[in-house]
């Protein structure tokens, strides 16, 4: 993956269960795990309407280097791209080396957040 590529900065966040005094009251938070350069793309409309037979919300594919700090990602992570929030629908480990990964994503209305 070329360096140039990656002219994009998004923070990758996993959910985080934050109970209350009474240990009742459950909330999600979300704790920040990495800070790094990607690669943000639209789909094509071609690629958007094909995954919307399929997956109904794709928007999106990030490309990123794969780092340790990253290990544990899954769809449950999200993506925040300066104010934009994007909800990770798939993982993919290019070419399976832990080199880069490709992660396809639906953006979330600010509202939704």
């Amino acid at each position: 993956m070329r360096a140039g590529l990656l002219g994009h900065r998004v923070t990758l966040q996993a959910p985080v269960e934050v109970r209350g005094a009474d240990y009742a009251d459950v909330q999600r938070t979300w704790a920040n795990v990495a800070t790094v350069w990607a690669s943000v793309e639209p789909l094509s409309s071609r690629e958007f309407f094909q995954n919307l037979e399929v997956q109904g919300e794709l928007s999106a594919r990030i490309r990123l280097r794969w780092s340790s700090a990253l290990a544990g990602i899954s769809q449950k992570w999200r993506v925040l791209y300066g104010s934009r929030v994007f909800e990770i629908q798939g993982v993919m480990n290019l070419g399976e080396h832990g080199v880069e990964l490709e992660l396809l994503c639906a953006e979330v209305a600010s509202g939704d957040v």
